[in-house]
């Protein structure tokens, strides 16, 4: 039965799964994003200034839900990458994907968000904790109460995260870690007579601060891969066109950029990494930058050998005498001939981009700490590896084996593309 799974039944499967687990929050959702577009319609202006970056991000995770399934489906018909047998890694990298396109519903609990610390702080992985829900004060519209209901915020006002409680008439008494305190039962949501009560259940544990580790996982693994794919993309453009340029006009362009591309391999990265970042400081755009400037050199030397090599040819020379622009010889004429160098460059490149960003956080030269990261995870579980040792374990655990995931993901992926590899007994 495995050995009939496809890359397209486990993507079904894990977004059938998705749904199973999240119904009630994509239940939600679906009657947020209708409500969305009703007070667009109605209330427009007042409507555009609720909707900020994370509400964006839940609207684009609800609506993409719903359009994936047909799109796998044609995808499926009409391509062949979809139909490759089921592999673990395959898995893992799928995971990873999802995780970043579904985030806000995958985890709806803000990665910063620090909920009662003394009643949350440094619970073990598959730990719970008792949630009761505070009555608002100011009345809100129906459009407000589900926003505040689907959308994760990092500050968390109408809801106690308790370990314990006790009922004592018209007052209860909770208890978060190792302090008592005494509410008013006014003040909370009453089911029935009985205090309303959910739980909330941490599958990673928490941290020092009482963030759930589940969820900084899954957003570092997004902000790893919005890295990952801005500077793959830079890399790819500075190293495509700087190599095309150099051999093609050769001379004094080439030797300049030759000589360039020497000095990028010379000099250690880290001179660069300190000195963009004394620029712009610690931030996403800042890291992007600093490894895509020096993560061409590679491409730049594969795409120089392979104009060089192709340029005397007959069909260069004559798209050249054809008045062909340099846009469409390189799209036209070079990159055919180098697909697999540039497939296998994207691939591995991805991986060592993860690698990276996870090391310059580490290091603390990452992006910062308004965003999660497996390396400033990492750093930050290191001081409590006896107390809780599952704050290194888990990130180390998932940036290890996503670099493994994509690095074989590479090695399959140069199989397919190279005939002599792939007949290789």
């Amino acid at each position: 039965m495995m050995k009939k799974l496809t890359t397209y039944h486990i993507l079904l499967l894990l977004l059938a799964l998705l749904v199973l687990l999240k119904y009630e929050l994509i239940y939600n959702g679906v009657v947020f994003v209708a409500l969305t577009f009703y007070e667009l319609i109605f209330n427009t202006a007042a409507t555009i200034k609720l909707l900020d970056f994370r509400t964006l991000d839940f609207l684009f995770s609800i609506v993409f839900l719903f359009i994936l399934p047909p799109v796998l489906h044609y995808l499926y018909k009409n391509y062949r990458f979809l139909k490759i047998k089921f592999r673990i890694t395959y898995l893992v990298f799928l995971l990873l994907m999802l995780g970043f396109i579904f985030a806000p519903l995958i985890s709806n609990f803000h990665p910063n968000a620090q909920p009662s610390v003394r009643a949350t702080r440094f619970l073990n992985p598959l730990s719970s904790v008792m949630v009761l829900t505070l009555k608002e004060e100011n009345s809100k519209s129906k459009f407000l109460e589900l926003k505040d209901g689907v959308i994760n915020n990092p500050t968390i006002s109408n809801k106690l995260f308790v370990n314990s409680y006790i009922e004592k008439g018209s007052s209860v008494l909770i208890k978060q870690g190792n302090k008592e305190s005494t509410i008013v039962k006014d003040k909370l949501i009453m089911n029935d007579g009985n205090i309303s009560i959910d739980k909330k259940y941490f599958i990673f544990g928490t941290d020092e601060l009482g963030r759930d580790v589940f969820s900084r996982i899954i957003y570092g693994a997004r902000v790893s891969i919005f890295i990952a794919v801005f500077t793959v993309v830079i890399s790819l453009t500075v190293g495509l066109w700087l190599g095309f340029l150099a051999a093609y006009f050769g001379g004094l362009l080439n030797m300049i950029l030759s000589r360039l591309t020497d000095v990028f391999l010379t000099i250690p990265s880290i001179f660069f990494v300190i000195m963009i970042l004394a620029l712009w400081g610690n931030s996403i755009f800042a890291v992007i930058l600093v490894l895509g400037l020096t993560g061409w050199m590679q491409l730049f030397k594969i795409v120089k050998g392979e104009v060089s090599s192709n340029i005397q040819k007959d069909y260069f020379v004559t798209s050249k005498k054809l008045g062909f622009p340099l846009t469409k010889l390189l799209s036209s004429d070079i990159i055919p001939a180098i697909l697999l160098q540039l497939s296998i460059f994207t691939v591995f490149q991805f991986s060592n981009v993860i690698l990276a960003e996870s090391s310059l956080s580490y290091l603390g030269l990452g992006v910062g700490l308004n965003y999660p990261s497996w390396g400033n995870m990492i750093l930050s579980g290191q001081k409590y590896m006896t107390s809780g040792e599952w704050l290194i374990i888990i990130p180390s655990f998932m940036l290890v084996i996503s670099i493994l995931a994509i690095n074989d993901l590479g090695e399959k992926i140069k199989k397919e593309l190279n005939p002599r590899i792939k007949n290789d007994k």
